[in-house]
This record gives structure tokens, C-alpha cells and sequence, in this order.
């Protein structure tokens, strides 16, 4: 999976302009460092965000294929 991209201007930024079409996406609110995070996520699986000393470290995709 990508990387998640650290969102800019989160004063000017609605939940709205993060919206795709038939995409589900993971939105990351730290409250210790004040910024956002935002990553996809897959179309068929488990996504766990993982948390050390109240600091986001890192987001663990575990997906597969299905027929």
C-alpha cells in the first residue's frame, strides 16, 4: 500500500475535498504533533494503525485476494 501524505493547510481543508468516488480512505488526526494524516486503504482486507507513547507510528495493511 502507499504511503500516507501528510495534509497541508488543515485550516482551509473540508472533509469534502478528501473525498473520492468508490474509494475508502484513512484519515489520521494527531493531536500531539498537530497535523493529519491521509492514506488508502485496501479494496478487500484488515487496516490497524499502530501507537507507541501516544505518537502514531505506523499503519499495518493486511489484504488479500478474492475471487
Amino acid at each position: 500500500m502507499n504511503r500516507p501524505i501528510e495534509l497541508e493547510n488543515l485550516h482551509q481543508l473540508s472533509v469534502g475535498d478528501l473525498i473520492e468516488r468508490n474509494k475508502i480512505k484513512l484519515v489520521i488526526l494527531d493531536g500531539k504533533d498537530g497535523c493529519a494524516y491521509l492514506a488508502d486503504t485496501p479494496e478487500y482486507g484488515i487496516t490497524n494503525v499502530h501507537t507507541r507513547d501516544n505518537e502514531y507510528i505506523r499503519i499495518h495493511f493486511d489484504y488479500g485476494f478474492k475471487k
